[in-house]
């Protein structure tokens, strides 16, 4: 894993990350990366599955991580489109999000992820492109524009 790829995308945290008890397993500055989720009791519907909205969430994650590991300081995604393909019920536990960057211009980005449970099953894939944006000058510390909850306006 590249150390500062890994290091600036920590830096990059968001209340949603954490939510999704998010964590980096390997990044390169090529857009290719790894992280797990824990699927808490909260995310799962009344059928004992993590809701599907949650597991789109998780593979937004893992797509706007593998982009944000190509972008330069004081840039950030914006999604423009997002599309979800569901093929297994996401049980509670640990899910492994891997993504890349399949093209990428000065302005668009697009990639593509897979959400796997801990023995490998393929539960579901996503793709998505991503606008790629300036941060305003005198924005908050953060993603984007949004203010990181410990810091001052």
């Amino acid at each position: 894993m590249s150390e500062d790829v890994a290091r600036r995308l920590a830096q990059l945290d968001s209340p949603v990350a954490q939510l999704l008890c998010r964590r980096i397993v390997s990044a390169t500055a090529d857009g290719n990366v790894t992280l797990e989720f824990e699927a808490a009791l909260a995310f799962c519907n009344e059928n004992g599955a993590v809701q599907g909205g949650l597991v789109a969430a998780m593979l937004d994650a893992t797509l706007g991580n593998a982009v944000k590991a190509t972008l330069s300081p004081g840039q950030w995604p914006a999604t423009l489109e997002l599309s979800t393909r569901f093929l297994r019920p996401a049980q509670m536990g640990r899910l492994i999000g891997t993504g890349q960057v399949t093209h990428r211009s000065r302005t668009l980005a697009v990639a593509q992820a897979d959400l796997r449970d801990q023995d490998g099953q393929l539960l579901a894939q996503a793709a998505s492109t991503k606008l790629i944006k300036d941060r305003r000058p005198g924005a908050p510390a953060g993603e984007g524009n949004l203010a990181r909850p410990d810091a001052t306006p």
